[in-house]
């Protein structure tokens, strides 16, 4: 498979650089990956994708990694989801529904 780079020789390799700097040399099975989301971000930049948009990505990214470090020690233990709505009110029908669901 082709490697997921910029393209431009020079960057692809500062770009490893950075990585192996960042990295401990016994974690190198998460370096291709590191490296992917580094490319991701820089063809964002590349592509003229606009502030909102990048903002909108950054915070998922942030959230996602700030998830992750919580529940880790949970990554064996099932867990259940539950999506709602903060314009649902509190005397609404749903509303109960919902709540009992999750005290369950």
């Amino acid at each position: 498979m082709r490697p997921y780079e910029i393209g431009n020789p020079e960057l692809d390799e500062r770009v490893r650089q950075l990585v192996a700097d960042a990295f401990p040399a016994d974690r190198d099975h998460e370096d291709d990956l590191a490296r992917e989301m580094i490319v991701t971000a820089l063809k964002l930049l590349r592509d003229d994708t606009d502030r909102g948009d990048m903002k909108l990505i950054n915070s998922a990214l942030k959230e996602l990694r700030y998830s992750f470090l919580i529940f880790r020690r949970y990554r064996d233990v099932p867990k259940v989801t539950l999506y709602g709505s903060a314009r649902t009110a509190p005397d609404s029908a749903n509303y109960a529904l919902a709540a009992e669901f999750a005290t369950r």
